[in-house]
């Protein structure tokens, strides 16, 4: 059996080093060293990829929309309540507020000492808004600054409080 795999094997080549006029099938020569080398031919199909998707949550539901006249909190405010099916409180989530000309928006969580799931927008007064959660669901038309007042008769604005809730 030859010891040379170069001289039994189609998938080795002979090379002598320095002498390139040589060929690629001349013997080697006395003191010059033979390299072999091997190419390799990849047939394999490679196999298909699961592409992850990201299943879409569902949109918030309206569950309470009430106008609250607290004496100690003077200014109009939207008050957002955000929770998830259970009622647990849902921070970080956007709520949109849009009017006549104009569009802007807050974050549940900001104010944590009134709850991860609570967020609030100053209104002013003259100016009726719409409100929607930015991950879907009911928009909340007609919000406007109102007055209340107190048993004394002195008169203050009232703030709308809402609760979305994600089934």
């Amino acid at each position: 059996m030859p010891s040379n795999p170069a001289a039994t094997s189609p998938e080795f080549t002979a090379e002598t080093p320095g002498d390139e006029s040589a060929g690629e099938n001349a013997p080697p020569s006395g003191d010059q060293t033979q390299q072999a080398t091997r190419t390799i031919i990849s047939t394999a199909t490679p196999l298909p990829t699961r592409t992850p998707t990201v299943a879409a949550e569902s949109p918030f539901v309206l569950q309470s929309n009430t106008f609250v006249c607290e004496a100690d909190q003077p200014n109009p405010l939207i008050q957002v309540i955000a929770e998830d099916l259970t009622g647990d409180a849902l921070g970080n989530q956007e709520v949109v507020v849009t009017w006549e000309g104009g569009q802007d928006y807050f974050f549940t969580g900001l104010k944590p000492e009134l709850g991860k799931g609570y967020g609030d927008y100053l209104m002013t007064p003259g100016v009726v808004y719409q409100v929607r959660m930015a991950g879907g669901g009911q928009q909340v038309p007609d919000l406007a600054p109102a007055e209340c007042e107190t048993s004394d008769g002195e008169r203050y604005w009232g703030s709308w409080l809402l609760v979305f809730s994600r089934p």
